[in-house]
């Protein structure tokens, strides 16, 4: 009710809050690596994310394989808590990325084509929904280079690629807020879904006598039909 109240400042990216600022995102992210430390076959099994269990409308990574270690000839490395955030295309344009979230031994390796990026000083949802807004994704989609069917995503782009920042508080707020609206359209889109399943199922057992009418319809109907206009 009070954002016509709200102080703002005019940035790159447009008119913001006064009291928030704007980052490039490896101010406030890293790229996963592989700690020196990690042995990774003296692992049993691996954690491993292919393009195809990266989601494009869900915020978080639910699905992985596991494999051995000697399976896994090519792939990035990724923690707890990063978003894989694809960078061929079509997936790029399609929304691919996923939040890394209750992963057996807290790493894994991911197709060569995400990349894995780690939240340092924001709140990971609030990134991850900022990265799945539509300007954001047409606008990394516009820095591709390379060959069509194969174009990539630099990876300078996405290091410079400005980010509105709040403060911590308010990013939580947003992500929370964000997250429920989501859920709400998820609900509504499930509903009209087996609406339309049902629709289509009366309307074939009406049409093969499977189902009838009730009698009394049928006769309220007909006395519609024939009442003087």
């Amino acid at each position: 009710d009070a954002a016509d109240q709200v102080a703002l400042q005019d940035t790159p990216i447009g008119p913001i809050p006064a009291h928030w600022r704007v980052v490039r995102l490896e101010e406030v992210a890293t790229f996963s690596r592989k700690p020196r430390q990690l042995n990774v076959q003296s692992s049993r099994q691996v954690v491993f994310v292919p393009m195809a269990l990266i989601p494009e409308d869900n915020l978080f990574i639910t699905n992985w394989e596991l494999r051995q270690p000697g399976e896994i000839r090519s792939g990035v490395f990724f923690q707890e808590g990063d978003i894989l955030l694809a960078k061929i295309t079509p997936c790029l344009e399609n929304g691919k990325q996923g939040i890394a979230m209750k992963i057996p031994g807290g790493w894994g390796y991911a197709t060569t084509e995400v990349f894995p990026i780690h939240p340092l000083n924001i709140e990971i949802r609030f990134l991850a929904l900022y990265l799945k807004f539509a300007p954001v994704r047409q606008y990394l989609a516009s820095k591709m280079e390379g060959t069509t069917g194969r174009r990539r995503l630099p990876k300078s782009v996405v290091k410079n690629l400005p980010i509105p920042l709040p403060p911590l508080d308010e990013q939580r707020e947003i992500a929370r807020t964000l997250q429920v609206v989501d859920e709400k359209i998820r609900a509504e889109e499930g509903r009209k879904h087996a609406l339309e399943v049902l629709f289509k199922t009366l309307l074939h057992d009406l049409m093969t006598a499977r189902r009838r009418l009730p009698k009394e319809f049928i006769a309220r109907f007909e006395e519609e039909k024939h009442a003087p206009l």
